[in-house]
């Protein structure tokens, strides 16, 4: 990534902890991509 790309953000929600693990992790081999939060419940 260079220095002028913008890093994509995302928030991670799941009720199942396997899940938001295996996609936390997934998405921190990309270096574009940063985990800014992670939760269990999604209230919209």
């Amino acid at each position: 990534m260079s220095a002028t790309e913008p890093t994509i953000r995302v928030v991670i929600a799941d009720d199942h902890p396997v899940t938001r693990e295996g996609i936390c992790t997934i998405l921190s081999a990309a270096q574009d991509i940063k985990v800014v939060g992670v939760g269990r419940v999604a209230d919209m």
